[in-house]
């Protein structure tokens, strides 16, 4: 069996994590895979070290008729089993080229919590063979926007929670003191992942507490803004700006707590990771977080753009550590029994294999 996957990111988040998480376990489970992304994008040097076959293709849009033409090629000398698209672009570009190359199997993995809107939205969605979200509210309205829930399936995304994770961390290079409290994120720094909310949050956690740090991990078009509105709420010397990042684990075991303020969110694969490392969680009642998040148990929830709710939510984790530490465990062991990458790859290889069996009976 040949499964072909299209990526069209080429910066590196919590899909192109997935996507790499799943084509290593397909592999490891004796599956063909061919990866088709953007020339020198992360996802294609990642999944090259996989043993995958990588087809660098370049995708300028969703409409890009000539990377229509070059993946219908691909699709025609490959004939896969099942095309897997992984991203917003890729479905259109995906559904087009399957089209034209009469692909047997097309399926659509959706990690946003928008409701379909407009015609050709609802007929890409109809017309693929099945569509997988990432959480139970993903799907939920996915049937509020009308698409039928036979074509439907929800497979989490998921972290290797089995092995501990690195114990060192990064306050000596970032120059923090080991007694300093540190507040942490990781996301892509765009208007949806809520950083003005916890900027605004850690300004007054410094009001009404000790000196306390925050690193930002993450790259995106909102960080001269950020950079600027972190000067302008005085904390120049607090909010640390850790770029991209490769060593999440490290950045992680940095953390004191870590907080994830999004306006919407398809699920929170950061959260996952941060659970890993046994942190206390701080995050927004939206989208499929609470799914992840527990409030009062393995982290608490507030309402988006409350930064005074957050921010005392926040205090309270630093101000109560036995509680914090108990609440960091609770989320490393809820992550572990709900969210295995084994279970992610083995539905993944499952759905596709009906829906290779159910082409050739049909």
């Amino acid at each position: 069996m040949t499964i072909v996957h299209v990526n069209t990111e080429s910066t590196w988040g919590g899909g192109e994590v997935q996507t790499c998480h799943l084509i290593h376990g397909l592999e490891a489970r004796g599956v063909k895979n061919v990866l088709v992304a953007p020339p020198g994008s992360e996802i294609a040097r990642e999944v090259s070290a996989t043993g995958a076959r990588l087809a660098e293709l370049r995708m300028r849009g969703e409409c890009d008729i000539a990377a229509i033409l070059g993946l219908s090629r691909i699709l025609r000398d490959v004939k896969p089993a099942v095309l897997h698209l992984h991203t917003s672009h890729a479905h259109t570009l995906g559904w087009l080229a399957g089209r034209l190359a009469k692909t047997r199997s097309i399926i659509v993995t959706r990690r946003m919590d928008h409701e379909i809107k407009g015609l050709f939205s609802f007929v890409k969605y109809n017309s693929v063979d099945h569509i997988i979200a990432i959480s139970e509210v993903i799907r939920a309205t996915l049937i509020k926007s009308g698409l039928s829930r036979e074509k439907l399936s929800v497979i989490h995304s998921a972290v290797d929670c089995r092995s501990p994770y690195p114990g060192s961390d990064l306050r000596s290079t970032f120059g923090f003191r080991s007694d300093t409290p540190v507040i942490g994120t990781v996301a892509t720094l765009a208007p949806k992942k809520g950083h003005e909310t916890l900027f605004e949050a850690t300004r007054i956690v410094k009001q009404h507490h000790r000196p306390v740090r925050l690193l930002v991990a993450g790259t995106g078009p909102q960080e001269p803004h950020l950079r600027r509105l972190a000067v302008r709420l005085n904390l120049a010397e607090e909010v640390v700006f850790a770029g991209f990042r490769k060593d999440i684990p490290q950045i992680l075991n940095t953390l004191d707590v870590f907080v994830l303020a999004s306006q919407d969110e398809g699920l929170g694969v950061a959260l996952l990771e941060a659970a890993c490392c046994g942190l206390p969680l701080v995050a927004t009642n939206v989208g499929g977080i609470p799914e992840v998040v527990r409030d009062g148990s393995t982290g608490f929830l507030v309402a988006p753009a409350d930064a005074e709710a957050l921010a005392e939510r926040i205090m309270y984790v630093l101000e109560h550590h036995k509680e914090a530490r108990e609440m960091g465990e609770r989320a490393r062991a809820f992550v572990r029994e709900n969210f295995s990458l084994d279970t992610m790859v083995q539905r993944y290889y499952d759905l596709y294999k009906q829906l290779s069996e159910d082409m050739e009976n049909s």
